[in-house]
């Protein structure tokens, strides 16, 4: 390369760069007084909001009775392993008490899968209702503050532009409400 060309590339490049802080910065300085930006974590709120903890308390109990009949199929699998090989008991009782066994362990693998299946449909449903008022929580937030912009799941920002615990705290008192308005 020449000296000229060398000079009308590093003039090309350095007016671009130019171009870009302008085009980038003028619009920035000239609305920072009138746009407000707004953070939030959803992710952190999904684990906090009390109504995932309410949430995952009626799951639980709705399950709780499935939850225990597996568990008293599955101890009965393991008397019937024991059973199957108790000495003294002929070849075909010992036959016997195997297709006893395979038959249980077959009906508590099915059960399993259907238990599995309705946990999993159940809790996404729920979890569909809790973003859902997430997002509305942040809406409600959003416009009490008169912020412009939410930016969802960052990595970094300074108090004054997360609104985490606002929303936090907006759906605790959410839940208060509900719960007195039940109570009533």
């Amino acid at each position: 390369m020449n000296s000229i060309t060398l000079m009308n590339s590093l003039k090309n490049t350095t007016l671009s760069s130019l171009m870009f802080v302008v085009l980038f910065f003028l619009p920035t300085a000239l609305f920072a007084d009138r746009m407000s930006i707004g953070v939030v974590s959803v992710s952190k709120i999904m684990r906090k909001a009390p109504q995932a903890e309410e949430s995952s308390r009626k799951l639980n109990a709705k399950f709780r009775l499935i939850k225990d009949k597996l568990d008293k199929q599955q101890i009965e699998i393991k008397r019937l392993q024991l059973r199957k090989d108790e000495d003294g008991i002929s070849v075909r009782e010992k036959n016997l008490r195997e297709r006893e066994l395979r038959k249980h362990e077959r009906e508590h693998n099915r059960a399993i899968e259907d238990f599995r299946e309705e946990w999993r449909f159940a809790r996404n449903a729920a979890l569909d209702k809790i973003q859902a008022e997430v997002y509305l929580a942040i809406d409600a937030v959003r416009k009490r503050r008169k912020i412009d912009i939410i930016i969802q799941d960052y990595v970094s920002a300074s108090t004054r532009v997360d609104i985490t615990n606002d929303v936090l705290d907006y759906l605790r008192e959410k839940m208060k409400q509900e719960q007195n308005n039940r109570n009533s």
